[in-house]
């Protein structure tokens, strides 16, 4: 069974549409109750963007439902992930050196370099470069606390360990 993370809890994510993915991510205290409630309005078994969407004015007519949606979809973090630009850099990378499609590597082997490169550069992999630099210098930063701390351990964020801990 993977390690669950109780910083955040993950909301819907769907494609934008223009081959962008999109993921809203809320902190663990936020508070969800709205999403029941919209699901009950809207005669929801689950909430999906996908299904909202084309409802949406069923909402907004309803001014109280409207507001309390809004306040509520505020407190989440957007993440909009364009997988294109991380699929070309790595395509780049491997003809570069004269790599040949279909000899050197496959789809798949560019959709899982792609994905590894996108976790790299997202805020995860970006924090875990930033605080061995600075444990090197200094201390490491303690998650349990929420402070730096000489006698931290840090939590490994490696694309195959977030990949392994999402169950994939």
């Amino acid at each position: 069974m993977p390690e669950k993370n109780d910083t955040f809890k993950y909301g819907d994510a769907c494609e934008s549409g223009d081959d962008k993915y999109v993921v809203a991510q809320f902190r663990s205290d936020a508070s969800l109750g709205w999403v029941h409630d919209l699901r009950s309005f809207l005669n929801l078994s689950e909430l999906k963007y996908r299904d909202f969407h084309p409802r949406r004015h069923q909402v907004t007519s309803n001014p109280e439902m409207w507001a309390k949606f809004e306040r509520c979809v505020q407190q989440a973090e957007i993440t909009i992930v364009d997988p294109s630009i991380y699929r070309q850099a790595v395509l780049d990378d491997w003809l570069e050196p004269r790599a040949e499609p279909g000899v050197d590597f496959n789809l798949q082997m560019l959709n899982d370099e792609s994905g590894d490169s996108m976790i790299r550069m997202s805020p995860l992999g970006i924090t875990q470069l930033t605080a061995i630099d600075y444990y090197y210098e200094h201390v490491a930063f303690d998650e349990t606390t929420g402070r730096f701390s000489p006698n931290a351990e840090f939590q490994d964020f490696s694309p195959s360990n977030i990949k392994q801990r999402a169950g994939d």
